[in-house]
């Protein structure tokens, strides 16, 4: 989506239509959907065409979350380019007419920009050792851009930060998954370095790469390093929403935003900052369930839920049973709502936990309700239920998700 086709023959012109009108949704901000349905409209009959095509599907499935069509997409585009390779016997770097008579564009830029686009869905999939090759693969192809090449500076500089972004942000993610918190620390320190003289500091990419960081020093437990680094990646989105309000349909930055100050509640919260940490996640939750509304018509995230869950611990930390009480049944309700009513052992849990509160509270009738509620719904009796009330995170909700109940995308992230 960095800019239209340029046609010379009637080959895919219908196509090239399709795919240049969804370029212009795309930057006027038009939902991702709408630009989807779009898309989807063009189909390109060449290798090259249809390589274009599959890669900004993938981009858009990818924003979407999902993430199974999105390595479709990518998978598909690599073949279609390997088709092109196989039938072209001229070198890469020839001009750009010479390299394709229908496509005023290079080829390797986007050959490039699906390497760098199919490394990020393995290492969303956990597929690291893929992720890998895909990176080294990307940069054996920067090295072989001659000295003296005649592609334009412009373009020359896009190719040129791709391969930045794959050796040290991409590369980062990897080792960050794998655990490797002191390398995966060092490549994004690398990268900020050079996303900042590139780009500005107040560049989103900057942000997103401050909040990783941020992840990374949490993981060391350098708690008060990541709580730093975590609000100057907050201010740069809160910037942002400033200068661009809601920036599109499908809520811009916003996810990003909202999971940036998820990580920072949770690290005020493991600082026992509870009363800092508690305005966090309130602020978190507020973002989570507009985001909600604007994704999937209603209140309800599994995201939303995970956020509820802390906001609910730290009441009862710092003793406010009473509102702990209605987190609680708040949880449920939603809890009961992403299963689609059928029994799920999240739902068990939180019914579990509303229990324990309640006999808290003194309430003892209501609250042998809800364990003879958390009973049935586990299916399997007292085994069905966690033994510590309080052990709700991110993965136990996420369940929810898993199970491909009403909202299997919303964990996704």
């Amino acid at each position: 989506f960095h800019e239209p086709i340029t046609v010379y023959n009637n080959t895919d012109v219908k196509a090239a239509a399709w795919m240049n009108l969804a370029f212009l949704q795309y930057s006027s901000s038009a939902k991702l959907e709408t630009v989807l349905k779009t898309l989807l409209k063009a189909k390109p009959t060449t290798p090259f065409m249809k390589a274009i095509q599959r890669n900004n599907l993938g981009v858009l499935y990818f924003r979407l979350s999902q993430t199974k069509m999105a390595l479709d997409c990518f998978v598909e585009a690599s073949a279609c380019l390997d088709e092109f390779r196989i039938k072209k016997s001229t070198s890469p770097w020839k001009t750009e007419e010479e390299l394709s008579s229908s496509l005023k564009i290079h080829k390797q830029y986007i050959q490039m920009s699906v390497l760098l686009n199919y490394a990020r869905i393995c290492v969303r999939l956990n597929n690291a050792k893929k992720a890998t090759a895909l990176v080294d693969e990307l940069d054996t192809l920067v090295q072989s851009i001659p000295h003296h090449s005649h592609v334009h500076n412009n373009l020359l500089n896009r190719m040129r930060w791709i391969s930045t972004v794959a050796k040290f942000y991409i590369m980062g993610m990897i080792h960050q998954r794998q655990e490797n918190l002191t390398k995966s620390l060092e490549l994004y320190i690398d990268f900020l370095q050079k996303a900042r003289h590139d780009l500005g500091h107040d560049h989103l990419h900057v942000a997103t790469v401050l909040y990783l960081k941020g992840m990374v020093l949490f993981d060391q437990r350098k708690l008060h390093h990541a709580m730093l680094t975590q609000l100057a990646s907050l201010r740069i989105h809160e910037s942002h929403q400033d200068t661009t309000g809601d920036d599109d349909g499908s809520g811009g930055n916003k996810p990003e935003m909202a999971r940036v100050m998820y990580s920072v509640a949770r690290t005020l919260h493991d600082r026992e900052e509870f009363t800092d940490a508690l305005r966090m996640y309130n602020r978190t939750l507020e973002l989570q369930k507009e985001l909600a509304r604007k994704q999937q018509q209603c209140d309800i995230s599994v995201d939303a839920v995970t956020t509820l869950c802390n906001v609910a611990r730290v009441h009862h930390i710092i003793g406010d049973i009473d509102a702990c009480l209605r987190d609680n049944y708040e949880i449920v309700s939603y809890a009961k709502q992403l299963s689609g009513g059928k029994k799920h052992p999240f739902v068990a849990d939180r019914l579990v936990v509303l229990g324990n509160v309640l006999v808290e509270a003194g309430k003892m009738e209501d609250a042998m309700k809800a364990f003879a509620d958390a009973a049935r719904v586990s299916g399997d009796g007292e085994n069905g239920v966690r033994s510590s009330p309080f052990d709700v995170d991110a993965r136990s909700a996420a369940s929810l998700a898993k199970a491909g109940l009403q909202h299997p995308g919303a964990a996704t992230a």
